[in-house]
């Protein structure tokens, strides 16, 4: 497949892609990205073509080139279903090992500067604030959280928000 017919294809394959408007947007600027690169080289979409792209990126992390690599694969895997591809250039590829992630906490003493830079008035960020440090909510789910979604019966106190990916999920709420 050449770098126009890949242009094309690419906006079909991710009009019809049902993920997060993020998920499209990470998936439209990588497959723009090796578009770009096969049209000034000459590559075609072929696995030559893939180990040429790859090895002329080098420098990516793992992280990244996984990502991209995910991408490649969901449109390929979407091109053989629509009989664009005769075969799947990206079977060949191999994942680079990422290295566990590690958790990114503030330390107390961060989080206690953050909270005396609340003024007393601003009572309602400071229970933003205090809810997101606390429960480990994400910030679009504290923000997303409605009065309604909280529940203080006794002994099973618990606020449901809405999570990642639209899934309802239960935060606890056992600590005073």
């Amino acid at each position: 497949m050449d770098a126009t017919t890949l242009q094309i294809q690419a906006e079909r394959f991710l009009t019809d892609l049902k993920r997060s408007l993020h998920t499209v947007r990470a998936y439209r600027a990588d497959l723009r990205h090796l578009t770009g690169w096969l049209g000034e080289t000459g590559h075609l979409l072929t696995a030559e073509g893939l180990d040429a792209y790859f090895a002329a990126h080098a420098q990516w992390a793992a992280s990244t080139r996984n990502r991209k690599q995910t991408a490649l694969e969901r449109f390929c895997r979407w091109a053989l279903q629509r009989e664009l591809l005769d075969r799947d250039p990206t079977l060949h590829l191999e994942r680079p090992r990422l290295p566990p992630p590690h958790p990114r906490g503030l330390r107390r003493e961060e989080i206690e500067r953050i909270f005396a830079e609340i003024s007393a008035e601003q009572t309602r960020d400071a229970l933003l604030f205090r809810l997101v440090f606390e429960t480990g909510l994400r910030i679009g789910e504290a923000l997303g959280a409605h009065v309604e979604d909280l529940d203080l019966t006794r002994g099973d106190e618990h606020l449901t928000v809405l999570g990642k990916g639209g899934r309802k999920r239960t935060v606890l709420l056992d600590d005073r």
